[in-house]
């Protein structure tokens, strides 16, 4: 690895202390002051003074376009400051002058990123500030967020590093020197890594840093993650590895393409080497939540969280529904909004749409065509309609209408009829199979790409990212390829071969990735699935053997890759795969750890069945060393064996449906 050439790269740092109409963040004066000494210290990078840039709040758009024509090897561009989210979900900037709640008063990132360039070799872009995770599909796809024409602003060659996700507050302690996700950024640079390379790249700072609450998040585009200007300042050797137990393994070998994969064994952690986050048992945070007038709890409809809210869906009956907000962290009440159901609607369900929670109504026909009849977006600080988009009730191909927070309709469309429907929730955007309506904004109406014509298209999904998976066949290969939400060129495809002529394959959306199911002739069980994710600017596919439906797959760290079928939970590690009994009930809470508790399990199309008040246990796993800690016990709503219920969580609390009302627990200080 090579150190970026000083002489020809560019620093441009920002850091908004103080406000006039916001709280000051003292710690970031103290940030943009140690990382300009760390990048100008030959000892780190070296960068020439003059090649160090401290923008001024008034000159950021200018301080980033000089530097970006200047740069040849490598642009990096750091904020820290006030992030705010738009109506339309994107993310702004805080400037001294900017407003509370009015997000126009700040600088949009998308205009920022517009600046970049493609000049230099790599860019590397790190925002320290709340909700940052939302620059992700700026510096990637490149999409509209609005109907506005805008420049596209890929960044080829780029690394966004961000302190949190995008729903997920920053955090900047007011007694501290530095802000917390920058603190940690600084004692890497600082300290190094022991039993590192000379020259860290991107990717080694990034799975160094500490793993803060809320947790870093990274993206990268063509090759982004090779961008290297730091020098590991550390002599120590690497500290040992942990010592491994292997268990019993179940052996896997598949083909992906050209290339052979063989699986068999997993490792767990015994002991040593791993650091365990602390975290103790339920304690209430406050007296529950009453629930709103006429609510039957056995019949809540659903439940989500967006950062440190939790929302429930409630109502007496079908088509008179009321969403609940809570704090989490005070436990407290912080709007209550009903929403009108649509009369064909025969399930309900709560959805994240531009950051803030949304109603969704959604209906199935008698060739099981899922339809979705009404999206109903709420404004997550006051739960104020925003905008919502229904059918025309009885029209048979589907009349969609938009409407905005006042109930006048902007706009409508032709639904063509026995069409499959896909929707990007959080990008807010509906795909319909080989229709003329792909890429459809909910929000604005407007229509986007649609899919090469000459797809030999035979299944599409949607997963939890906004990628847009499709599954083309040709004789006995299968076509899986990676586009981003708006349609536009395709980001990575690979094949997978059947194992003859006779065999189908369908997809389906699995969490933040897809799974491809392979079936034997004549509806016979499943044969085999790959799982496949778009990470780190490719394509990765897992191939597992299981006897059921995948329904669910997630990641856990940088190679746990652990997958979850109707009766059996696989994990592939990195080295191996091992099954594990079916009452195996973790989900993930982090990138390293995972709780079990009664949780929201049901297809968009089903309704949802009477719960029962029983008594639940609560488990926490930390993946990475094994360990588990029991949390306590829950009283709450549940069905199937007290698997499926309405408990949602954070990293810090969880919050479930009581005989008493919605009540909320902290198991971690």
């Amino acid at each position: 690895m090579t150190l970026a050439d000083p002489a020809a790269s560019r620093a441009v740092l920002i850091g908004v202390a103080e406000y006039r109409d916001l709280a000051n963040l003292p710690a970031v004066a103290g940030n943009v002051r140690a990382l300009e000494s760390l990048l100008t210290d030959p000892e780190t990078w070296g960068l020439p003074a003059g090649n160090c840039v401290v923008a001024a709040p008034g000159g950021i758009l200018d301080a980033v376009t000089e530097a970006a024509e200047a740069a040849v090897d490598t642009l990096v561009v750091y904020y820290a400051g006030h992030g705010m989210v738009s109506r339309s979900g994107e993310l702004y900037l805080g400037l001294p002058g900017t407003l509370p709640g009015r997000p126009e008063t700040a600088l949009r990132f998308k205009d920022l990123s517009a600046r970049l360039g493609t000049r230099a070799a790599h860019t590397v872009v790190i925002l320290d500030c709340c909700y940052s995770g939302r620059a992700a599909g700026v510096m990637s796809a490149g999409g509209k967020a609005d109907a506005t024409p805008t420049p596209d602003v890929r960044v080829p060659g780029s690394y966004l590093l961000t302190a949190s996700s995008r729903t997920q507050r920053a955090m900047s302690p007011p007694d501290a020197p530095y802000s917390t996700f920058t603190g940690g950024l600084i004692d890497v640079l600082t300290r190094g890594v022991p039993g590192g390379p000379e020259v860290l790249d991107m990717e080694d700072v990034y799975r160094h840093l500490p793993r803060s609450r809320p947790k870093p998040r990274r993206r990268t585009t063509d090759g982004g993650s090779t961008a290297a200007f730091v020098k590991n300042r550390s002599t120590e050797p690497a500290p040992p590895k942990p010592w491994w137990r292997r268990r019993t393994a179940l052996a896997v070998a598949a083909t992906i393409g050209a290339a052979a994969i063989t699986a068999a064994g997993v490792v767990v952690t015994e002991s040593g080497g791993v650091d365990v986050p602390a975290v103790h048992g339920l304690r209430a945070v406050a007296a529950p939540i009453p629930y709103p007038a006429g609510t039957d709890p056995g019949r809540l409809l659903d439940a989500m969280v967006i950062g440190d809210s939790a929302y429930f869906l409630s109502g007496p009956a079908q088509r008179d529904l009321t969403v609940t907000a809570i704090d989490l962290p005070t436990s407290t009440l912080r709007w209550r909004a009903d929403v009108p159901a649509h009369p064909e609607a025969t399930a309900l369900r709560l959805r994240t749409v531009h950051g803030g929670p949304a109603v969704v109504g959604t209906s199935v026909d008698s060739m099981n065509t899922v339809s979705i009849v009404k999206v109903s977006a709420l404004d997550p600080v006051s739960g104020e309609a925003m905008w919502s988009v229904a059918t025309v009730p009885g029209t048979e191909a589907g009349t969609l209408v938009g409407y905005d927070r006042w109930g006048e309709e902007r706009w409508r469309h032709e639904m063509p009829p026995a069409e499959e429907v896909f929707v990007a929730w959080d990008a807010g955007l509906m795909l319909v199979a080989a229709s003329a309506l792909p890429g459809l904004d909910l929000r604005t109406g407007e229509v986007g790409h649609r899919l090469p014509d000459a797809l030999d298209l035979r299944d599409m999904a949607l997963d939890e990212q906004g990628i847009v998976w499709t599954l083309a066949r040709e004789d006995t290969v299968y076509r899986l390829t990676a586009h981003d939400v708006s349609l536009g060129e395709p980001l990575g495809e690979v094949e997978l071969i059947a194992p003859d002529w006779s065999f189908t394959a369908s997809i389906g959306s699995c969490g933040r990735m897809a799974c491809v199911r392979f079936h034997a002739p004549e509806g016979s069980d499943a044969a085999g699935s790959i799982v496949a994710e778009w990470r780190d600017g490719g394509i990765e596919a897992v191939m597992v053997d299981v006897s059921g439906y995948v329904w669910n797959a997630w990641r856990f760290g940088s190679d746990t890759l652990v997958l979850r079928s109707g009766v059996e939970l696989i994990e592939a590690g990195p080295d191996g795969v091992v099954q594990y009994p079916a009452d195996w009930d973790y989900l993930p809470v982090d990138d390293d750890e995972a709780i079990n508790a009664p949780y929201p399990h049901h297809e968009p199309w089903e309704k949802v069945p009477e719960l029962a008040m029983t008594t639940a246990p609560v488990t926490w796993l930390h993946v990475p060393s094994g360990t588990s800690v029991h949390l306590g016990e829950v009283t709450t709503y549940t069905s199937l064996g007290r698997a499926y219920g309405l408990c949602a969580w954070t990293p810090v609390h969880l919050t479930c449906p009581t005989a008493d009302g919605f009540q909320v627990w902290r198991y971690r200080a």
